[in-house]
């Protein structure tokens, strides 16, 4: 299902309820959109360059921004505290439990799984990915962790404890290039790539 929103760069999706999803675009802002319509409300002004995104089992959001930082965001008000530098180009966050995952991207070698202090952004690696364009992480019910794919793959697992990769399902290629994806109340994995919604 492929909805339209407005044309921005969405990154970071995290589900906050059962039929509305936040999302936070390159530019700056925080918006709701909602997972049947496909509509698109501004919330707030966040940061820019915010480029992933994750709701803690307590209901704080958290976004890597600036390549490097973690900063924490109130879901109701917008506003956004400071936790510290990770020192990442991270391009995917999901919670485990109380753990947060991070996909880091780097340059010409394979992406890493860390996970992320969420009192002092602090990272610890886990493992390599064996995979180079990985975008978004999110956490299934079952408790395992996925990711996308942009260069080659598509939808891959990814190993919580070893950092290794699986793809989902071969036949499928990378198209569309999902940028952030979660899980809503019922078990959906939804996607977001430029402007775009999609169920998977």
């Amino acid at each position: 299902m492929n909805k339209t929103l407005p044309t921005l760069l969405l990154l970071g999706l995290c589900a906050l309820a059962r039929a509305e999803f936040v999302t936070f675009s390159w530019d700056g802002t925080m918006e709701t959109i909602d997972s049947i319509t496909g509509r698109a409300t501004t919330r707030a002004v966040v940061p820019n360059e915010i480029n992933a995104s994750a709701i803690a089992p307590d209901g704080t959001i958290y976004i890597s921004w600036d390549r490097t930082r973690l900063s924490r965001v109130d879901p109701g008000t917008g506003t956004v505290t400071a936790v510290g530098v990770h020192g990442l180009d991270i391009r995917g966050l999901s919670f485990v439990g109380n753990t947060l995952y991070a996909i880091h991207h780097v340059d010409a070698q394979n992406d890493r799984l860390y996970t992320i202090n969420t009192t002092t952004a602090a990272p610890t690696l886990i493992g390599n990915t064996n995979h180079t364009g990985l975008q978004s992480l999110a956490t299934r019910a079952d408790g395992f962790l996925v990711s996308w794919d942009t260069s080659l793959a598509g939808m891959v697992t990814v190993n919580a404890a070893t950092g290794a990769t699986t793809d989902v399902n071969p036949s499928v290629g990378s198209a569309p290039g999902i940028q952030g994806m979660d899980i809503d109340a019922y078990g959906v994995l939804w996607g977001v790539n430029r402007g775009h919604l999609y169920r998977i």
